[in-house]
């Protein structure tokens, strides 16, 4: 793990980045590798919505947690002012010269905050490749930015989602990785670290589900084929996500352990069996280590399919619909057979660049610096019309389609409160939370 060092100056503009939950570490990921890419010509904040937050941490960047709107069993349309609240504080608290918003869905509330706003560039962070005729509606949300940052996708000769008719004010960056091949540990070391073998085959699995059960059955299937194809001897390696902690079984001939990130380690494997989410994908391909991509099996917006069969066609990597189906084993067998690795090698470097963290990290720092000299000026909640919350505020309350028995967390929103009043109020939830052996999950957001 690399920390955040050195800091930025103390004077330096801040940058905050605002990300979505997801379904996994996107968002998170991609803001920090630009954010790590500041080279003390800004300080990056983040405001997530996303339980991986620690993460975040982990790497030094100073970050503020607020749960989503579906961890509080709320409505998109209810949470929104909660929301507004929290950024607005945000922004007189810290008074950032750009926002950087890295979310499929931007929520209305940011447009009007920005029309109300001087001194801070407003930046959509939107990858491309969405599925056809999926979240058309979002595009109009672009004309609530003063910029849409692109990480350019190796696939994008296959996007056909409607990011690809809407190209004013963007700004395309090559693809975004957190961590460049020159960064990655070599063969003996990753192995070493991961407490792998260092001779004989050794393939990483990097698959994704929100099911843990689903999940294990996936990397069970992996590796009786691999076993299968390969040899029982070869080594397999799962690192646990974040958000699988504690409730993913042991899985019999599977190393697991949590790691992150995992891309630091890619030279110690043969072979990687990944799903194609943005992130993984372009750290795969990045590396040069032969692939198998399967596209993960969900609705959501990300067009997998096609870029895992991108990869396939560009000569980089093998492609099947599914770890189940029948020509999976093949698949498997290709990408360990000897010379992939040359092979695979070369195709990468015909994809181009994938500095795109560097390339809009340079942005960022030119766009504060523009605004830094500016007028600043924040709304308030009331320039807003934002209407008051009941206190003490239960998760759920607004929500009048959800039973309040089935509520695992529990959300006192303390806004505008005095400080004893909330000093009390926080010895009384931390007292219950002791006493129900933390069997709710307290939220304090404060202004």
């Amino acid at each position: 793990m690399e920390p955040f060092l050195p800091g930025p100056p103390e004077d330096a503009p801040v940058v905050l980045f605002v990300t979505d939950n997801g379904h996994g570490l996107g968002h998170l990921t991609r803001m920090l590798a630009v954010a790590r890419r500041a080279g003390g010509r800004f300080r990056p904040l983040f405001l997530t919505l996303s339980e991986a937050y620690p993460v975040l941490k982990d790497w030094g960047m100073p970050v503020e947690y607020m749960p989503s709107y579906r961890r509080m069993a709320m409505t998109r349309a209810s949470f929104q002012p909660i929301f507004a609240r929290r950024l607005l504080a945000l922004l007189n608290h810290v008074r950032p010269r750009a926002v950087v918003v890295d979310h499929i869905h931007p929520l209305p509330v940011m447009g009007q905050i920005r029309g109300l706003s001087r001194g801070i560039e407003w930046v959509w962070s939107r990858r491309g490749m969405w599925r056809r005729g999926f979240n058309v509606d979002a595009l109009a949300r672009s004309a609530n930015f003063d910029t849409i940052l692109e990480p350019s996708d190796v696939a994008a000769p296959m996007d056909a989602g409607a990011t690809m008719y809407d190209r004013d004010r963007v700004v395309t960056v090559p693809p975004v990785v957190l961590i460049p091949p020159d960064e990655q540990l070599p063969r003996d070391r990753a192995r070493e670290e991961l407490g792998l073998p260092r001779e004989g085959k050794a393939v990483l699995i990097l698959l994704s589900d929100s099911e843990t059960e689903k999940l294990a059955s996936l990397i069970g299937r992996v590796r009786d084929v691999v076993r299968e194809v390969a040899g029982p001897d070869t080594s397999l390696f799962a690192p646990l996500h974040i958000l699988h902690r504690g409730r993913l079984p042991v899985i019999e001939g599977v190393a697991m352990k949590p790691v992150y990130p995992m891309s630091r380690y890619l030279q110690g494997f043969d072979a990687v069996v990944s799903t194609a989410g943005y992130n993984s994908y372009h750290e795969v391909v990045a590396s040069g280590v032969p692939a198998v991509f399967v596209a993960r099996d969900t609705n959501s917006l990300d067009d997998q399919k096609r870029r895992a069969e991108f990869g396939a066609l560009a000569g980089r990597s093998y492609y099947s619909s599914g770890v189940f189906e029948a020509d999976f084993p093949e698949m498997i067998a290709r990408a360990l057979r000897p010379g992939e690795r040359e092979i695979a090698a070369r195709v990468t470097a015909e994809l181009g660049s994938f500095d795109g963290a560097g390339a809009a990290a340079d942005f960022l720092a030119s766009r504060v610096l523009a605004r830094r000299w500016e007028p600043y000026e924040v709304p308030t909640a009331a320039d807003l019309g934002l209407r008051s919350v009941p206190l003490p505020f239960r998760s759920g309350d607004l929500d009048p389609g959800v039973d309040p028995s089935t509520l695992a967390a529990i959300g006192y929103l303390l806004i505008g409160s005095g400080e004893e009043w909330t000093r009390d109020e926080v010895s009384r939830v931390a007292e219950r939370y002791r006493a129900e052996g933390g069997m709710f999950r307290p939220v304090f957001l404060i202004d």
